[in-house]
C-alpha cells in the first residue's frame, strides 16, 4: 500500500490533560476565575489522542509563549 496518498489527510488531534465528572449545578455555577480540578498530578504525562485513540504520551512545554507537547512515548499497535 502506498501511504503517500494518505499523508495529506487531516485528522483531529487532541491533547488530553485530564478529565473529571461534575454535577450539573456545579457546571452552571462556573464563571470567570472558576477552577476545575483534575485528579491527576501536575507532572503526569499528557495523552496525545488522534481520532479518539491514544497514540502517544508526552510532557507539556512552552514554546515561544505557546503550549506544546514533547512526545516521550509513542504507542505502537501489536501486530
Amino acid at each position: 500500500m502506498n501511504l503517500d496518498l494518505l499523508m495529506d489527510v487531516e485528522v483531529p488531534l487532541v491533547i488530553r490533560i485530564g478529565s473529571t465528572s461534575m454535577l450539573l449545578r456545579d457546571i452552571v455555577a462556573l464563571n470567570n476565575g472558576s477552577v476545575v480540578e483534575f485528579p491527576r498530578p501536575t507532572d503526569a504525562p499528557v495523552d496525545v489522542v488522534v481520532n479518539g485513540r491514544v497514540v502517544a504520551r508526552g510532557t507539556m512545554v512552552l514554546v515561544q509563549g505557546n503550549y506544546g507537547v514533547r512526545v516521550t512515548e509513542v504507542r505502537k499497535e501489536n501486530a
